[in-house]
């Protein structure tokens, strides 16, 4: 959950294909540094794993991603306000 709490500091995140750096560095879904890569390379590395790619610093000197399930923080954050309402 603390991914998207880094993501969501400018109100929106950006996943997939709304990234729209050429070049970001890539984290992979256990944590591990995977380098930097192009755009393409590292949409291609999280949709053969099954994931997003999710925009965490969208500073240009440095964009960092990483790869991870992202329907279910959301989903998991909707089941969890329901149960509070």
């Amino acid at each position: 959950m603390e991914v998207l709490a880094i993501a969501k500091q400018n109100n929106e995140v950006q996943i997939n294909e709304q990234i729209t750096f050429q070049n970001v560095m890539v984290i992979g879904p256990n944590g591990e540094k995977m380098g930097v890569k192009n755009i393409n390379d590292a949409l291609t590395l999280s949709k053969y794993a099954g994931l997003d790619l999710v925009l965490l610093n969208n500073d240009p000197k440095n964009p960092v991603c990483k790869i991870i399930d992202y329907g279910f923080p959301v989903f998991f954050a909707c089941i969890v306000c329901f149960i509070m309402w």
